[in-house]
């Protein structure tokens, strides 16, 4: 029997998350592999599912091999707008993928922030 207020979606959801890792199809940088299809990422902290935006953000970063990201580019590429005034949206992005795929998120590994510059993924 399902529980009242549980859908067919957020029964599949809630066991998909437990459906092991096929690296083939996924986007690795050090101990961090992203499935974008399934939007989830798997971490030494476990197996999280992202909002699309994340999902958008950690491609990136990933794809930039633990580059410096400035603020700027992220703006341009995820949210491909110029305007880069009110930066809260990246922040609060940020702050949930951190999260999502640190253990500690007050004492990031994996997703560091240059002050003033941008972000890096750290592939350690």
């Amino acid at each position: 029997m399902v529980r009242p207020g549980l859908s067919i979606r957020k029964l599949v959801n809630s066991i998909e998350i437990f459906s092991p890792l096929d690296r083939k199809s996924c986007l690795c940088f050090g101990d961090i592999c992203l499935d974008e299809e399934k939007q989830r990422v798997f971490t030494p902290k476990g197996v999280t599912h992202l909002s699309t935006k994340g999902v958008q953000v950690l491609k990136y970063l990933i794809k930039k091999k633990g580059s410096l990201v400035s603020k700027e580019e992220l703006f341009t590429k995820i949210w491909k707008t110029s305007y880069i005034e009110d930066m809260n949206t990246l922040y609060t992005h940020m702050a949930y993928l951190r999260r999502a795929i640190e253990r500690d998120p007050s004492d990031p590994r994996y997703l560091l922030a240059v002050r003033g510059k941008g972000y890096m993924l750290n592939g350690k």
